[in-house]
């Protein structure tokens, strides 16, 4: 006999009537509702047994066949897994176990009656497509901390393409090679009643703008949802969307396979937590997720978009700069130069908005530029050490026209190549406005006190320019945290930190920097009549004091390259 059964009839070709259609909606209701299956222990499985996996296809509810190939045994705490074998007919239809199906049901059947075994969690890339691992539905329901095993589910970006989806750097997706899927629609998709076997959206983001995972629901009691079988984020407590899903297809793919989805915007629940054996999710509950307004204006359009962010994970930034990007193309419908004003206004529970301003210019990609930009400010308040920032909502204002002035660092050179701590070195530097005659003026440098002897590097940047020694991450260039000056005293205090922000070097300033060995050290910052680009380095030799330099040659612009150039 098949062990494949379909479980969601058309009901369009078939219906005579209302009767007919409230009895069907009558009986999926029941259906989800409430588990319909007990439970069966993990030390109760043994090889051979046989059963079905529920998963959720563009025709339904579908089953197939499964076998028990054996149990893989615990390590490190964790609870043992189950290798089974699905049967052929999935590899018809799909090309085998695929990602997307994460947090399917597999159930066996033990002395005629069915037992919910627990969730398909992973899938063999590059590999046997009809094998695959399960976590048993106990672990799932008794997970009381993060886990941080791999992961099978794509991450579906649904509104979002490509090149928006540059900013998210989800390596525990790509360790698996499941694939960092763009496409689908947001919003399109109606609320269900939530079954075991649906397809669900963990949603990062949602509204005009969606970023979700796509995964599947394990088992559901009441309101509350048990889904995935392995993390998603391995957060922990958590609080992202629960969305609505619909399977278009299941693509094939010869490393692993993967469902291709809508996700809607409004979200059904939210879920709770993220760990090792899957998520929990709560149905009719509401994200307490951070609202963002984009309005991006251009010389012919103007858009705003309204994004409600997930809180409570590192990626709060890259789904910042991500929105962007896909805000700014969609305005703007045009990759190339510009130049961009960009005013962020943060709102916070208890005290006063924090408004800053920049500039950026880009003569390539400015869109992309743009994106990379928004996201600094809001990594340096959501990783700050002092408080939680209490963030009530974020408004981001992006005005792109044809290119405004600047002016690119081209070349530098010493005047005084060696100095004493505490002294003043002199650099001439090259400035090259767009399509005019060069400037050159000289800077003062000055040395720390507390510099060692020996060569010192020191950075002339855009204020605007990053650093290709920055962390990895959305970061700032301008990040207080990150980059202490000699002319503010350490900061200690958020008070301290929300100062520093206001009072931020900009695109129109060069900033001159000394490396030492607690740190970069800003030592200078330039204003400038133009958005300032380029980045330069030159080594200064520091003398002890008293050390005679006379024979000291004068390096000049012409005749001296740069001892070293930015990446």
């Amino acid at each position: 006999m098949n062990a494949r059964t379909t479980l969601a009839p058309v009901l369009a070709r078939h219906a005579r009537g209302c009767f007919l259609a409230s009895l069907v909606f009558a009986a999926f209701m029941f259906l989800a509702s409430a588990s319909a299956q007990a439970d069966l222990d993990v030390t109760a499985v043994e090889a051979g047994m046989t059963g079905f996996v529920t998963t959720e296809t563009a025709n339904g509810l579908e089953r197939f066949g499964v076998t028990v190939v054996g149990v893989q045994a615990s390590d490190a705490g964790r609870s043992p897994r189950v290798l089974i074998r699905v049967d052929a007919d999935l590899i018809d239809e799909t090309g085998g176990v695929a990602a997307g199906m994460s947090g399917s049901p597999v159930t066996l059947t033990v002395d005629g009656e069915d037992r919910l075994l627990g969730a398909l969690s992973a899938g063999f890339p590059d590999s046997d497509h009809q094998l695959a691992l399960v976590t048993p539905i106990a672990a799932m329901r008794t997970q009381g901390s993060a886990g941080t095993s791999g992961t099978a589910a794509p991450l579906l970006l649904a509104g979002v393409d490509a090149r928006a989806a540059q900013h998210l750097n989800l390596t525990q997706h790509a360790d698996v090679g499941a694939p960092l899927q763009t496409g689908g629609s947001a919003g399109q998709v109606p609320a269900r009643p939530v079954a075991a076997g649906q397809t669900v959206g963990i949603g990062l983001a949602y509204g005009d703008l969606t970023i979700a995972a796509v995964g599947t629901v394990t088992d559901r009691s009441g309101d509350d949802v048990w889904l995935l079988g392995h993390p998603f984020l391995a957060t922990g407590v958590s609080d992202f969307a629960l969305l609505p899903a619909e399977v278009l297809t299941v693509v094939g793919r010869s490393s692993l396979p993967f469902k291709l989805a809508n996700v809607g915007r409004e979200p059904i629940g939210r879920v709770t937590f993220d760990g090792d054996a899957g998520l929990t999710a709560r149905l009719g509950s509401t994200p307490d997720a951070l609202p963002l307004t984009l309005n991006v204006t251009t010389d012919t359009a103007s858009q705003t978009f309204n994004v409600a962010v997930a809180r409570g994970t590192e990626l709060t930034p890259a789904i910042v700069a991500t929105a962007t990007q896909r805000a700014v193309d969609l305005v703007r419908n045009d990759v190339g130069r510009g130049h961009a004003t960009l005013t962020w206004t943060f709102n916070f529970q208890n005290e006063a908005p924090l408004t800053l301003r920049d500039e950026r210019v880009d003569t390539r990609d400015i869109a992309t530029r743009v994106a990379f930009a928004s996201g600094g400010p809001v990594a340096v308040l959501d990783r700050n050490p002092f408080r939680d920032p209490e963030l009530t909502g974020i408004n981001l204002s992006v005005q792109i026209g044809a290119d405004a002035e600047r002016v690119e660092l081209v070349q530098t050179a010493l005047e005084t190549p060696t100095v004493e701590p505490g002294g003043t070195a002199v650099a001439f530097v090259r400035l090259q406005p767009y399509r005019a005659e060069p400037i050159i003026t000289s800077v003062a440098v000055p040395i720390p006190e507390d510099a060692p002897p020996g060569p010192l590097t020191v950075t002339f940047r855009g204020a605007s320019v990053d650093d290709p020694n920055a962390p990895e991450g959305i970061s700032s260039p301008l990040d207080p945290l990150e980059q202490p000056t000699s002319d503010r005293p350490a900061i200690l205090s958020w008070a301290e930190l929300i100062g520093a922000l206001e009072s931020r070097a900009t695109a129109n300033e060069m900033v001159v920097e000394v490396d030492l060995e607690d740190g970069r050290r800003r030592v200078a910052r330039l204003p400038q009549d133009a958005v300032v680009l380029g980045l330069k380095r030159l080594t200064v030799t520091v003398e002890d004091a008293g050390e005679a330099d006379a024979t000291d040659e004068t390096d000049t612009l012409d005749e001296t390259p740069d001892e070293e150039d930015a990446p």
